[in-house]
């Protein structure tokens, strides 16, 4: 996922949307729907790089941020089924600690609301260099289940500030997953867009 060219955003917008039918919820067209508008706000802004300089962090202050998380099969594997879901970030910036998670997942194949969360643990580097592109480090992890089947899910996430006003946090994730109906975990990648509340 690092290497594509491709907005992520745009990327969650195209994954939500394949394989839908007339059944899907509403609350799936949401997510549909917010991860177009992020796109249309901050795809450029992904595209040319326009991470928000170190400086211009704050340093006492504390900024929650909303958004959406789209996780797939890794980009070298065939097909799979995609889970789109809410993300939240709560960014405080006196500690440069991290807290949050997603939930509210649905399997874009067919609209099936998926059970579970996951929670988000991660920090902001401030010594990574001029910007903060990739200064958020972290791990997403916790159980993802729907009828039959459940997936632990651990993930490393790898995240960046846009704008010189850290109006939008970025990222991708790489990680597993291990399904209850397999014997060993498949390896897994999701990519996220979130705006400042």
């Amino acid at each position: 996922m690092k290497t594509k060219v491709i907005s992520a955003i745009a990327g969650l917008l195209v994954l939500a949307a394949c394989g839908g039918s007339s059944t899907t919820s509403a609350t799936l067209e949401s997510l549909q729907e917010e991860a177009g508008r992020l796109d249309t706000v901050y795809g450029t802004d992904i595209q040319n790089r326009n991470f928000t300089p170190l400086a211009d962090l704050p340093m006492s202050t504390t900024v929650n941020y909303r958004g959406v998380i789209g996780i797939g099969p890794a980009s070298y594997l065939p097909g799979g089924e995609i889970a789109v879901g809410n993300m939240t970030a709560n960014v405080n910036f006196s500690d440069n600690t991290i807290s949050g998670g997603a939930n509210s997942f649905f399997d874009s194949e067919d609209g099936t609301p998926l059970s579970g969360s996951l929670a988000l643990v991660a920090s902001i580097d401030r010594s990574v260099g001029i910007t903060a592109e990739n200064s958020i480090i972290g791990t997403l992890s916790g159980n993802l289940a729907d009828t039959g089947n459940n997936a632990d899910i651990n993930l490393v996430i790898h995240g960046s500030l846009l704008r010189s006003d850290y109006r939008a946090l970025h990222g991708y994730a790489d990680g597993t997953a291990q399904f209850s109906n397999q014997a060993g975990p498949t390896f897994i990648e999701a990519e996220f867009g979130l705006e400042r509340q």
